[in-house]
């Protein structure tokens, strides 16, 4: 087993740096948050599995690190020097981020909060701190707990909630996914479950249908607060299935933004949501366009199921929540679309 040891030293002005050890299963990363010095901790070896499905779960630990607190006015889609994300573990493969990551994770119920009737927050095992992702479900549908767990095993923080209307307005479950976020950076509070954990400057949306329109309007309405947006078929107008309207438009999102949409979509059709929306996204410093061939609205709910739309998320999130280039080799066309475009890469 290759072992390297660095020596911990330190010279005057500079904080100590922590000492690190290497084998060939795992690496270590050593960092340092606002709180205070922490050592990041061990990955696990990553899991195997088909393109389409999960592979088996590894491991994530090690000691705390201090918190990282919001920042105000962070250029969209730029780096935050406040919080840096050093990329973790072994390269990522495409089977590898199409499937669980190697983070262990645990769950709990979210404080209660007016604009959901209940909540779950997704989160590694590890010292972190970790960026934090909301997502938010369809019209109707049950919270996206599948997207939840594939992202914490990949070393995000999630949180999947359901609205207290089901049926109610893309610009409600805008509120209620920033609300989300907000609920989730007051977790890393000291003395709170997730104290020192959570990176608040790291902060993006997910969503499914109308939770996908609401998260393009959150983008529309808060992107200097995030990172990132990915918008899965989505409807951001009240009927935009049935009663094809002028689709509305998002010039003034200029945060990264994946949407994947479904070219036999009966619900939120691609041709009168998805690709429109995408089309209005001329100020996006990053915007892509995946269209599933002969599926339906249905098709990118669960990466469980759809491993292709997970290593498509994931990417998105590991480049622009994280700074990952490793992951930008997964950010191209696919045999699976029928329709693809990306502005710029």
């Amino acid at each position: 087993m290759k072992r390297i040891q660095l020596v911990l030293w330190s010279v005057a002005a500079l904080q100590a740096m922590a000492v690190v050890a290497c084998d060939d299963d795992s690496e270590q990363w050593a960092g340092d948050g606002l709180g205070g010095q922490g050592t990041g901790g061990q990955q696990g070896t990553g899991g195997q599995g088909p393109t389409a499905g999960f592979g088996g779960a590894g491991t994530g630990a090690g000691g705390g690190g201090g918190a990282m607190l919001p920042s105000e006015g962070t250029p969209p889609g730029s780096t935050n020097p406040m919080a840096p994300a050093p990329p973790v573990g072994s390269a990522p493969t495409h089977a590898s981020a199409s499937s669980q990551g190697t983070f262990t994770f645990q769950s709990y119920p979210s404080p209660p909060s007016d604009l959901h009737d209940y909540a779950t927050i997704f989160h590694p095992d590890g010292p972190g701190p970790f960026g934090v992702v909301a997502i938010a479900a369809g019209w109707t549908e049950d919270p996206l707990d599948g997207w939840g767990k594939f992202l914490a095993s990949h070393g995000f923080i999630a949180i999947t909630y359901h609205p207290p209307d089901t049926a109610d307005a893309t610009t409600v479950r805008a509120d209620q996914l920033m609300e989300a976020l907000d609920i989730v950076v007051a977790e890393g509070a000291a003395g709170k479950p997730l104290a020192g954990r959570v990176d608040g400057t790291r902060l993006a949306l997910l969503g499914h249908s109308l939770g996908g329109g609401g998260a393009l309007w959150a983008a529309k309405l808060y992107g200097e607060r995030l990172r990132a947006n990915v918008s899965l078929t989505p409807c951001a107008s009240e009927d935009c299935a049935f009663f094809p309207p002028v689709p509305p438009t998002f010039p003034e999102i200029e945060i990264p933004t994946l949407i994947m949409a479904a070219d036999t979509d009966n619900f939120a059709s691609a041709d009168a949501c998805g690709w429109p929306y995408y089309m209005s996204l001329t100020n996006a410093t990053h915007r892509m366009y995946a269209e599933f061939a002969g599926s339906d609205h249905f098709v990118a709910n669960d990466p469980g199921v759809n491993g292709t739309a997970g290593r498509y998320v994931l990417s998105w999130l590991q480049r622009y929540m994280n700074d990952d280039v490793r992951y930008e080799q997964f950010l191209v066309n696919d045999p699976m679309f029928s329709r693809f475009d990306a502005t710029p890469l």
